[in-house]
């Protein structure tokens, strides 16, 4: 009869000749892979789709790939390239309309198109932050808190942390593209 592997018990067993925090390293290191291994391939389609963005240009009302994007249409080529949701173009809006105006027309883009969640997301999902007046930044989840967004202040499309820095500073929502997928 064969031997049945069990990788939590190999871990246990290399453990007594490992350094003190190898053990809760390579215990976290499997949780992280079997997390990845359970996400749904819709979901890695929308991770996979954010990551051919990265180094993009930032460019406000953008959405061409290599080229330049911002936030919001960064959010729309992921989902769109993913196959989980049709093409459509946002109306001009000015590159500083979080600064003067209360209006949430970015959050009401996001609502119409998404389902708002709660926390924490999982990969393939969208942040949505408070920045200005009103919710204007988004991104795309990797793993919480891991996130690829088009920051202004980076000059391009970049992965964050989406606790740090400003974005800890300001509220955040989620949204899911779960219940409405193509």
């Amino acid at each position: 009869m064969a031997d049945h592997f069990d990788p939590i018990e190999e871990i246990n067993r290399l453990a007594g000749a490992a350094e003190p925090g190898i053990l809760s390293e390579m215990l976290e290191r499997r949780r992280l892979e079997e997390r990845r291994a359970a996400v749904a391939p819709w979901r890695k389609a929308i991770v996979a789709e954010a990551e051919t963005w990265i180094r993009t240009p930032w460019h406000h009302e953008a959405r061409i790939k290599g080229h330049g994007v911002d936030c919001g249409n960064l959010l729309i080529g992921c989902l769109v390239g993913a196959g989980v949701m049709a093409s459509f173009d946002l109306e001009p809006y000015p590159p500083d309309f979080m600064l003067h105006r209360d209006e949430e027309k970015f959050l009401a883009i996001v609502q119409a198109h998404l389902d708002e969640i709660e926390g924490p997301p999982e990969p393939g999902d969208v942040a949505l932050w408070r920045y200005g007046r009103c919710f204007s930044h988004g991104a795309i989840v990797i793993e919480w808190p891991e996130i690829i967004h088009a920051l202004v202040a980076e000059r391009q499309v970049t992965r964050g942390d989406g606790r740090s820095g400003w974005l800890h500073a300001n509220p955040v929502r989620f949204f899911s593209v779960e219940k409405r997928r193509l």
